[in-house]
């Protein structure tokens, strides 16, 4: 049987032949003559010692021959490591490691520690204002010994002229009491006392000024500040390149934020279907960014570059990053009007709910307060609620403002419509709150309580109602089908209102309805008219057409519109001027005052509207006039008088004592009620707009009266001789104007007086504070339906008071500087982007 594999023998002669061979060959050393190797160090090749050199006469240092052997092996660890420098950087960075600021204990000289003190300041290793009681030595002068320890002086260099220079190199150990190189410790070979034995002989401390006039000294320091200069470029390299990135990711953030500012501030929705560019499903907020990327260059590059790249890639053109800085902006808005509020100091507010889409109610809380423009209203916050209640609603008030950090004893005002538990005498919200803070005046909505003046009108005759039920139905029936509605626009023209629907709660719907039916009441008739005998229209629909048409020509109907078109108007008018976020309580006074001395003028011009009426229609009579109303009317003031007279009435007179006067009358008396509330707060700071022609004793009166109202925000003294001191600065200043509060509010701000006045300026403040109308929480409410619709009703409550805050105060929105929020976010993410 053959052999398949050597016997050991014949390997052990094949190992030999292989060996000879190899001794064969010339040794490395023979290429090298003896002297080309270093006396000292009998290990570093020639090669080596030239590379030294060349490292040496970069740094412009005249070396002859024989100094450059005395070159030390940190030298030598220059050269081997330079490969190795950029890994132990980024290392020891990451890392963050730290070593002993006592150089004693340092240890062993490796390159990890070389690299990380190369980054740091000497000077934290001089530990020159450490105590020096350890270096202490004793010293035999003669019979005496003298104990002698390191001056601080060692650690500075006197030159000719006198001038001081710091010994950076010099480091004391505290451990064991000498003094060392730090740079020689670090990156010379040489064992001796400064590098590492230490130097602790005070009594000749003439040998530190011979080591630091060295060749060798001068030689490491020239290492040391080529190895720091090459650090310091690696370094700024890496600083530089993550400086790009950043700068990088302000521009892509800074295009993201703006298209956030435009969706959110209109309410528009942000998402769709998918998150892909390219796709029209992919909703606004991508949509916008493709849009913007036609016509800028570095977005459709980043675009092209990062989007659609799926997870794992930063792109911040995610869903996630959205709605991060959708969070982030929304804090910023809120924190900068609640730190507009604190540095006003006084502010009222207003709460009020409603149901969103999924049956959650929220309450909406709302604050004014003063700036140095003027008085401003602003949106807080959505609160979702599980009550009415007033216990569980003033729990909530003070919760948030706790929360929120916003003090509830400066509140000034509070307004509420007018419900029950929010504006109760004994227990409703506002008594509560007032037990909390005496000074939160309550100040009912006056948009809400103007409504209620009509609404107690219109109840006060039968007519009346049925006469909005009237118009009610006409509505009704005119919208019901598109061609009784296409009938009605054909007679209207394109110049006429349309016919409005009525509203139980917003009396300038009913305005609007009146109007529209007061200015198109001829071609209504008409189509009503054309609709009765329309043979197409089925039986049903041409009676309801004759029976309303009937209704709206009766002459009493007539009367009614003529009257109420008028009221509403003005009434109308007025609210909607209350309503103005720069109303205050002075100039709402004089237009509810107004409106009641109106009311009052009109009583008198019955026959005014009565002809008019008569203009409405060939009807010029109501259909009594021709046949007087016996109507029995007891005027005995005893049993004994014998029976009653009976009293006639013509159809113009019932028109005018059972229709007109109450409805006046009732408006009248009700707006006199109302308004009672607001003349109260009123009367406390109205004396400032008639200053300059008060007496002493009625300025005095009313600065005392209002100084112990407010007493813990005003002093009746200062008030009173700021007031007097004012008076005759008005007289200067304003000659023969009329004064309003914001005027002199502002002129206060503008002409730099709050310091001679501080006590006015306090006083008008507050005053401006109060809040009229609780209609910002109203249009709030607006907000909420657009932004929590059907097709967003799943957002969160967080989100939904971020997107509500950016979209109620767009304006706040957009003077907002979100730039170093930008800054901060792109330098936290870019450490995760590696180019």
């Amino acid at each position: 049987m053959n052999r398949v594999y050597e016997s050991g023998a014949a390997k052990k002669r094949k190992a030999k032949e292989e060996q000879k061979k190899i001794d064969k060959l010339p040794k490395i050393t023979g290429f090298l003559k003896q002297d080309d190797i270093t006396s000292k160090n009998d290990e570093t090749p020639k090669g080596t010692a030239d590379l030294q050199e060349n490292v040496i006469q970069n740094e412009s240092v005249d070396l002859n021959p024989s100094e450059q052997s005395e070159l030390s092996v940190a030298t030598q660890v220059l050269i081997n490591h330079r490969t190795e420098e950029e890994a132990a950087l980024r290392s020891t960075s990451e890392k963050n490691e730290s070593y002993s600021t006592d150089i004693a204990l340092w240890g062993e000289i490796n390159e990890k520690l070389r690299l990380y003190w190369l980054q740091k300041n000497p000077g934290l290793c001089s530990n020159k204002d450490k105590d020096f009681s350890k270096s202490a030595r004793i010293y035999q002068e003669g019979d005496k010994q003298k104990v002698r320890t390191l001056n601080k002086s060692l650690f500075q260099l006197k030159l000719q002229n006198n001038e001081i220079v710091e010994r950076e190199w010099l480091s004391y150990s505290p451990s064991t009491g000498r003094i060392y190189c730090f740079v020689c410790r670090l990156f010379s070979s040489e064992k001796d006392q400064f590098t590492f034995y230490g130097f602790n002989d005070w009594k000749h401390p003439e040998r530190i000024t011979e080591h630091e006039q060295s060749k060798a000294h001068k030689q490491t320091l020239t290492i040391y500040s080529k190895r720091r200069r090459e650090t310091g470029s690696l370094e700024n390299a890496l600083t530089i390149q993550q400086k790009n990135e950043k700068n990088y990711w302000i521009q892509v953030l800074r295009r993201i934020t703006d298209t956030i500012k435009f969706l959110a501030s209109r309410g528009l929705a942000f998402r769709g279907e998918n998150e892909r560019f390219g796709s029209s499903q992919n909703g606004n907020y991508l949509g916008i960014l493709e849009l913007l990327s036609e016509y800028d260059p570095f977005l459709k590059e980043h675009i092209n570059t990062y989007g659609n790249k799926g997870h794992g890639v930063t792109s911040y053109l995610s869903a996630n990053i959205c709605e991060e800085f959708i969070g982030l902006m929304g804090e910023k808005v809120l924190a900068c009007i609640i730190s507009e509020l604190k540095k006003a100091k006084y502010y009222s507010f207003s709460v009020d709910s409603t149901p969103d889409i999924t049956h959650l109610d929220q309450l909406t809380f709302t604050v004014r307060y003063v700036t140095d423009q003027g008085p401003i209203e602003r949106f807080l916050m959505f609160v979702p609620i599980e009550g009415h209640n007033a216990e569980y609603l003033t729990e909530v008030v003070v919760k948030f403002f706790k929360d929120n950090d916003i003090d509830i004893n400066d509140c000034r005002g509070q307004s509420y419509d007018n419900a029950s538990n929010m504006s109760g005498r004994y227990s409703g919200l506002q008594t509560r709150i007032r037990e909390i803070n005496k000074y939160a005046d309550y100040i009912p909505c006056a948009g809400h309580s103007l409504n209620l003046v009509g609404v107690k009108a219109a109840e006060c005759v039968n007519a009346v109602v049925k006469y909005f039920y009237i118009v009610q139905n006409l509505y009704t029936f005119l919208s019901g089908s598109t061609y009784r509605w296409q009938k009605l626009l054909s007679y209207l023209g394109t110049k006429k209102k349309v016919v409005k629907s009525l509203s139980a709660t917003r009396w300038s719907a009913r305005a609007d309805a009146i109007i529209a039916l007061f200015t198109g009441h001829t071609d209504i008739t008409k189509a009503l008219d054309d609709l009765s005998k329309d043979d197409t229209q089925s039986n049903e629909t041409r009676l309801e057409a004759k029976t309303i048409l009937k209704q709206i020509t009766k002459f009493e109907n007539v009367f009614i519109t003529v009257v109420w078109h008028e009221i509403l108007t003005r009434i109308n008018d007025t609210s909607k001027n209350l309503q103005k976020e720069n109303m205050d309580l002075y100039i709402a006074c004089s237009l509810l005052n107004s409106l009641e001395l109106y009311l009052l003028d009109i009583r008198d011009k019955f026959d005014e509207f009565l002809e008019k009426a008569k203009s409405f229609t060939d009807i010029c009579e109501s259909e009594s006039t021709s046949e007087p109303r016996n109507r029995r009317r007891s005027v005995k003031l005893t049993r004994f008088e014998g029976e009653s007279e009976h009293t006639q009435f013509t159809g113009d007179e019932k028109l005018k004592i059972e229709i007109f006067y109450p409805i006046i009358d009732s408006l009248c008396s009700n707006l006199k009620t109302r308004k009672t509330a607001y003349e109260t707060v009123n009367d406390n700071f109205k004396f400032f707009t008639a200053l300059p022609n008060m007496t002493y004793e009625g300025i005095k009166e009313c600065c005392e009266k209002l100084a112990r109202k407010y007493d813990q925000d005003i002093s009746a003294e200062n008030l009173i001789s700021e007031c007097l001191h004012y008076k005759h600065y008005l007289r200067d200043t304003r000659k023969n104007e009329e004064l309003f509060i914001p005027d002199l509010y502002l002129q206060l701000k503008k002409e730099f007086l709050t310091s001679t006045f501080p006590n006015i300026e306090i006083s008008l403040r507050i005053f401006l504070t109060l809040m009229i109308t609780n209609c910002a929480g109203e249009r709030s409410f607006s907000r909420l339906k657009l932004i929590k619709s059907d097709h967003r009703s799943t957002m969160s409550q967080s989100r939904l008071n971020h997107l509500s805050l950016m979209s109620i105060e767009s304006d706040l929105l957009k003077s907002i500087d979100f730039d170093e929020l930008i800054s901060n976010f792109a330098a936290k993410k870019s450490r995760k982007k590696v180019f």
